[in-house]
């Protein structure tokens, strides 16, 4: 016991950690890929950028270049418009905008050799892609060269710009993340306190129950899975409690039921080997009408605990009911005669069924044998019958005193007596009714009782 309680401790707080953990590490994965999406989708605006930005400066330096050669009919002196170099830090003109040495700047022929460039471009000629990049320098239509132009963002200055940028916005979403990751695992302990609260309080009233304490209930004012988990516990709290207390009565009356008749034969027994009575053919068969009860007390309690449990062999085969409740009535000829009971049946040709005969006789017979028994002097019982849709039912009214209304849930229960007081020879063990419901159930039916108009009916219905 004590070890389960460790492990349901543990188990609580795994719980607990596992939640937060769970929610941390979604709000850090979920922050870490929105980071990465930035950092990538921002490097490749970023590129565009400078792609688009080169090939408007591209643009601007083809009609700068191309008003020069119209004003000089040449490329000479063509080198004092365009940038100098990195060392001397020089800034050319671009009427009257400045051009910063970041760029570099190509002026190439129709063939694509190097006609001038800024000192940082070594090449001779424009290779097959930088002239298909470069902007064509066009004079009446004819093309007089090609301008190439390229930022330069790789070089030490401008990329520590941008990898300062891109490290900015990555270090921004991570930072992001790590709050989003703190404020999830709040949330996640709020959220965990009110996960686990219940389920300490379920916990706490199974250690209870364990303990033998069946006044428990979870009080959950809650709507969610929880709530109906709490509300299935306490049903189920009822019905261990209901099926312990008849555990405990199931105990205590074949322990009664059982003491009268062993009483009275070992009293015989003892009193023939005394000599004092003798064995005669009487005495002989009073204790066999004892060993008989025993029997079928014992056969009782194990029909009912094996239909209890479902595992009750049924025979089934094709019969017919009104023919078996005939049948029936033909065998209680005489107690019906001795109290001179009206009896009445009304029963039309049903059609066959699947049932097990012997069972549904026994049926019968402890509903029959329970109205005769609680039928008054010349008073009557009716049985009718009929068939529905889909049904077959049986019903079977005695006149004579109702059921108390407080008795009519436990008429079925097993050792039930609604008189206290009756004599068992005259109310049997108390197991008719018990088995009789359970043979019915074991046939897919279901069987009633109710308070009727001078009387009692009971009634079952089997599935055709």
């Amino acid at each position: 016991m004590v070890l389960d309680i460790k492990w349901g401790r543990i188990l609580v707080k795994t719980l607990r950690v596992r939640i937060i953990a769970g929610l941390v590490a979604i709000a850090f994965l979920v922050a870490l890929a929105f980071a990465l999406f930035t950092v990538i989708n921002t490097k490749r605006l970023f590129a565009d950028y400078l792609n688009e930005y080169r090939i408007t400066r591209q643009v601007q330096w083809a009609r700068v270049l191309a008003e020069h050669y119209l004003q000089r009919g040449s490329w000479q002196g063509v080198n004092q418009i365009l940038p100098g170099s990195r060392e001397n830090g020089s800034m050319g003109m671009m009427r009257g905008r400045r051009v910063t040495s970041g760029e570099m700047i190509v002026l190439a022929g129709p063939n694509g050799d190097i006609l001038a460039a800024t000192d940082r471009f070594d090449s001779q000629s424009l290779n097959g892609d930088e002239l298909q990049q470069a902007s064509a320098i066009q004079i009446d239509e004819k093309i007089i060269g090609y301008v190439y132009l390229k930022v330069e963002y790789e070089i030490p200055g401008l990329a520590t710009m941008e990898s300062q940028f891109l490290r900015s916005v990555y270090y921004s979403s991570i930072g992001g993340g790590i709050l989003v990751a703190i404020i999830a695992a709040l949330i996640g302990i709020s959220f965990s306190n009110r996960l686990i609260h219940p389920l300490k309080q379920l916990t706490d009233s199974a250690k209870k129950i364990t303990k033998g304490e069946w006044e428990v209930k979870v009080n959950l004012d809650r709507d969610d899975e929880v709530g109906e988990l709490a509300q299935a516990f306490n049903v189920m709290t009822e019905k261990l409690r209901e099926t312990e207390m008849a555990r405990k009565t199931l105990v205590a009356d074949v322990a009664h039921e059982l003491r009268n008749p062993l009483a009275t034969l070992r009293a015989q027994l003892e009193s023939i080997q005394e000599g004092v009575t003798k064995p005669e053919t009487q005495v002989i068969l009073s204790l066999n009408d004892e060993v008989i009860r025993l029997s079928k007390l014992v056969n009782d309690l194990q029909d009912l605990s094996l239909a209890e449990v479902g595992k009750l062999s049924l025979n089934k085969e094709n019969a017919r009911l009104d023919l078996l409740l005939q049948k029936v009535v033909g065998l209680f000829e005489g107690s019906i005669q001795d109290k001179e009971i009206e009896l009445s049946i009304t029963v039309p040709e049903l059609p066959q069924i699947s049932m097990d005969s012997q069972r549904m006789t026994q049926v019968i017979i402890n509903l029959l044998g329970n109205a005769i028994r609680h039928t008054p002097f010349g008073q009557k019982i009716s049985i009718s019958g009929g068939e529905k849709a889909r049904e077959i039912y049986v019903e079977i009214f005695n006149e004579g005193e109702s059921i108390s209304i407080k008795d009519l849930p436990y008429i079925f229960n097993r050792f039930y007596r609604a008189d206290k007081g009756r004599a068992r020879e005259q109310g049997g063990s108390g197991l008719g009714l018990a088995i009789t419901k359970s043979l019915i159930e074991a046939h897919g039916g279901t069987i009633g009782v109710l308070n009727d108009y001078k009387g009692v009916k009971f009634f079952f219905i089997l599935p055709k």
